[in-house]
């Protein structure tokens, strides 16, 4: 198994340190990147009824206010005759108040959780490419090589909804995430058939 330089600063002995290439180096068959629609759906069904709360309660805090005192919107105009401008006063009751700054500071939250997810989910490199050489995982600057030699036998477990791969040494690796365009049982047999045709020799490197 290869991984990054950022991937542990003391590889054990059997752990070999990648330093001049890279995750998209060499010949690659296939390639799915972390499915990030389903955290993007939680952020907005989380963000949005945030958004119309606070669009809402300062929209009735505003709205009572102008009915409770038509003269202080209308007193600018200069056709306005029906009032004394010096009575347009911009008495604010105390819960038109609290309504109006609660609608803003929840329509301001509500702009920060999607700007934060999107920079969480969307910054990020992950994904997996299916190498002639081996299978390749990345998270940010982190990416792991596992050479198809180096492992014994590729499966489905539908428990976990993962793909397994188990190493001729010992151990296993799980590929629990979910990758747009592929189903986890798909990309299972996918790996299973990239595998078996590198291990009777019918991939090359370059």
């Amino acid at each position: 198994m290869s991984v990054g330089p950022e991937d542990s600063p003391e590889p054990a002995a059997s752990v070999h340190v990648v330093e001049a290439e890279g995750p998209v180096t060499g010949r690659i068959l296939a390639a799915f990147r972390f499915d990030t629609r389903r955290a993007l759906l939680r952020s907005f069904l989380l963000a949005l009824p945030l958004m119309a709360a606070g669009t809402v309660a300062a929209t009735v805090g505003l709205r009572h206010l102008h009915l409770r005192s038509p003269a202080r919107v209308f007193a600018g105009r200069a056709t306005f005759q029906l009032a004394d401008p010096a009575s347009a006063s911009w008495q604010v009751l105390p819960w038109e108040q609290a309504l109006m700054a609660g609608g803003l500071l929840l329509i301001l939250v509500s702009n920060l959780v999607l700007v934060l997810s999107l920079r969480r989910h969307l910054a990020v490199e992950r994904f997996i490419l299916l190498r002639a050489d081996g299978l390749v995982r990345q998270v940010d600057t982190v990416y792991t090589l596992v050479e198809w030699d180096e492992i014994e036998h590729v499966r489905y477990d539908a428990a976990r909804a993962a793909v397994v791969l188990e190493m001729r040494a010992g151990g296993e690796l799980a590929l629990a995430d979910q990758y747009a365009g592929i189903q986890p049982e798909a990309l299972a047999t996918l790996v299973r058939d990239v595998h078996r045709k590198a291990i009777w020799g019918l991939l090359h490197a370059r």
